[in-house]
């Protein structure tokens, strides 16, 4: 599987590819970009180049390119491939942004691993990215500044979609 073929939410769940956009993406640009990524659109880095939307992309294709060469991506051989299977129904503007934060703390697990060990990873990490235990939650929604860009919802996260999602990559191990 090669990372320019990836879309740019798929990118953004694997942390070593996260890093070259963070290194290549000036703040000022970032922030746009990071809000056209996180919608999760079907669009490849390749095809962002051809569409021009952003000076840096060619240089960001290098770098996947020489990531591909360094450390290849094995089909279905991660646990963050599973992050990006589930998307949609977000319910509130930070909770892509969250989402896409847990995925990269799984980039380097490898498949297979169990279900209660991933359940356990999983909430272990939503608790230390949010402060919050996914469990005994009892709020809908909740603010974590870390998750705000901008707008009037920008850091909200949806705990319901967090439930939801576990029970789905459960299924799936």
């Amino acid at each position: 599987m090669k990372r320019r073929n990836l879309n740019k939410a798929q990118l953004l769940c694997e942390q070593e590819s996260y890093d070259i956009f963070a290194k290549k993406i000036p703040v000022d640009i970032s922030k746009r970009f990071f809000k056209v990524v996180i919608e999760f659109d079907e669009k490849s880095v390749f095809d962002l180049y051809q569409e021009g939307d952003i000076f840096y992309t060619k240089d960001i294709i290098e770098e996947l390119d020489r990531l591909d060469q360094e450390k290849p991506i094995e089909n279905t051989s991660h646990v963050f491939l599973l992050f990006y299977e589930l998307t949609g129904g977000w319910g509130s503007r930070g909770t892509p942004f969250l989402w896409g934060a847990m995925a990269r703390e799984f980039s380097n697990i490898k498949m297979p691993i169990s279900k209660e060990k991933f359940r356990v990873d999983y909430l272990e990490v939503y608790k230390k990215l949010t402060g919050c235990d996914l469990t005994s939650e009892k709020r809908e929604y909740f603010f974590v500044k870390n998750f705000s860009h901008g707008g009037i919802s920008t850091g909200v996260i949806n705990v319901d979609f967090f439930r939801g999602q576990l029970e789905k990559i459960m299924k799936l191990l």
